[in-house]
């Protein structure tokens, strides 16, 4: 029923929803990154493997016919959704304009790029579809990821490959006491144990709130995500799920 370019269109959302969760980047300079002589990770500008996907799906979106006539079908929603956007953004960008670098500049693009992808998709309902089924794939994954380095206490694979933290031979990993045994956080592949336990806490209550009536997968996403609060000792996202 569906072309080869609606197949394509299907599967680069869902590849780039999946690729939010990867911690791999190309460093560009560290030469704006020091502070005091010390290299503050925050500050090396990068561009990430989503910031790429987002970038091709704007140029699909640009080229594509049929999404002009969902956005001419839609312009009231459009309309007022984008004037809250620019509202915020204009906020964001006073508040950072006098400490302008490198790593801001492309962090103000990626920002304004999955803006207009998150449009895109929310007045696509085939789109939307996609997404809970990447929200699941990421889920799964990044768990995962996470049991295998809590239990080997190591990575999976070399950093090239899924953007993993390597695991050893350095002091500032994150470790934490499980009765009488220190052990090494998992990180899955994102940058740090607290935004792995907030991908997996955040993405199963979007995935929960939509489909709500399996309650045998319900309950094993909401156990998944408590023992992944324990395993990254994530406060926050604990408290997250708490409250949903």
């Amino acid at each position: 029923k569906h072309n080869w370019w609606e197949k394509f269109r299907q599967l680069l959302v869902l590849v780039t929803i999946f690729s939010f969760t990867s911690n791999l980047f190309l460093k560009l300079s560290t030469h704006e990154a020091y502070v005091n002589g010390l290299l503050v990770d925050y500050l090396i500008p990068k561009i990430y493997l989503f910031d790429f996907l987002l970038l091709i799906n704007l140029i699909v979106l640009l080229f594509d016919k049929k999404n002009y006539q969902i956005f001419k079908k839609n312009k009231r929603k459009f309309k007022k959704n984008s004037k809250i956007i620019l509202i915020l953004l204009s906020i964001f960008f006073v508040k950072q304009v006098f400490s302008l670098n490198i790593s801001l500049i492309i962090l103000y693009l990626r920002i304004i790029l999955t803006v207009i992808f998150i449009f895109s998709i929310s007045l696509d309902r085939k789109k939307l579809k996609i997404v809970y089924q990447a929200l699941l794939l990421s889920i799964i994954w990044q768990s995962f990821l996470a049991y295998y380095q809590f239990i080997r206490q190591q990575a999976l694979a070399p950093y090239y490959i899924f953007g993993e933290t390597n695991l050893q031979h350095f002091a500032t990993i994150s470790r934490a006491q499980f009765l009488t045994v220190e052990k090494i956080l998992p990180y899955g592949s994102t940058a740090h144990p607290n935004i792995l336990a907030g991908i997996v806490s955040i993405f199963s209550i979007l995935f929960i709130d939509k489909k709500q009536t399996n309650k045998c997968l319900i309950t094993l996403l909401l156990l998944n995500a408590l023992v992944i609060c324990f395993i990254t000792q994530s406060l926050s996202a604990f408290l997250t799920i708490c409250l949903f």
